[in-house]
């Protein structure tokens, strides 16, 4: 609960939430901790990318939810980023490989 905890927010902003409303599909994935930790640890082997545990938020809801996504998108974009990544957590995915 770590990672997700830290990925929350208070609340949308008035000039983003109307963005959102339009934008959002109407599929909501929840991830887990350990699906954060597995999606860094996968963008990091099979896409050379250190990424921070939220990167792996939507990375991570991505693929392991994408059996249920509608099968006429042709398009997905995630942001995955990386400049808050904390050395402690590259250890733990070395600890669990």
């Amino acid at each position: 609960m770590k990672y997700i905890l830290a990925c929350r927010s208070q609340q949308c902003g008035m000039l983003t939430f109307p963005i959102m409303c339009s934008l959002i599909e109407k599929h909501v994935f929840t991830v887990s901790d350990q699906i954060m930790i597995d999606a860094a640890r996968f963008a990091f082997e099979h896409l050379k990318l250190v990424t921070e545990m939220s990167a792996g938020l939507s990375l991570g809801a991505l693929l392991s939810q994408y059996q249920q996504l509608d099968a006429n998108i042709r398009n997905i974009a995630i942001i995955i980023s990386g400049g808050n990544v904390d050395p402690d957590d590259l250890l733990l995915w070395h600890q669990k490989q």
